[in-house]
């Protein structure tokens, strides 16, 4: 039994060449894609003692491509303070709270109670703004127990709080 192979009349590495990845429009992106990164840092210090969500300066701005479009949102931060403190943050799009990012509590249970240090505080969320205009996202935090003061610092290891935003198509 004999095989015929054809040659294709199209050469498809040469096709292949001749695309311009960098300008595939977002509507020919299968759903999942990631179609632009916007990443921010903070270099301002807060401190505060405040039961209530107080805004940081760690903030990015992302404008969709498409209403159906889906931000991943990702944040860390560093705070200062003592053991025996919990502290939260949460994300912002404009005026709105979306979603809790969470504690800490019981990182440093080896340590001493009264005694400070640092705590990596991160998270992420998915958010579905359904826009295509401009869109804020800030970080906020809080204090949720004890009786000293917090800090979102600069300082630790010479890192700095960062805020990353993925859009991914729909």
């Amino acid at each position: 039994m004999a095989i015929n192979v054809t040659k294709p009349s199209v050469n498809l590495r040469e096709k292949l060449n001749e695309l311009d990845f960098d300008k595939v429009p977002f509507q020919k992106m299968p759903a999942g894609s990631v179609l632009q990164v916007v990443y921010a840092t903070a270099h301002t210090e807060i401190s505060t003692s405040s039961s209530s969500y107080v805004a940081t300066d760690l903030a990015a701005t992302i404008t969709p491509s498409s209403a159906s479009s889906k931000i991943l949102i990702s944040y860390s931060g560093t705070f200062y303070h003592y053991s025996n403190v919990q502290v939260s943050s949460t994300i912002y799009r404009g005026s709105t709270d979306i979603a809790a990012i969470g504690s800490n509590l019981g990182i440093m249970r080896s340590w001493l109670p009264g005694t400070r240090g640092f705590f990596l505080h991160q998270g992420q969320l998915l958010d579905s703004p359904n826009t295509t205009s401009a869109t804020t996202y800030k970080v906020y935090v809080k204090k949720n127990n004890g009786d000293y003061s917090i800090d979102f610092t600069t300082a630790a290891a010479d890192t700095f709080p960062s805020i990353t935003l993925m859009e991914i198509a729909g």
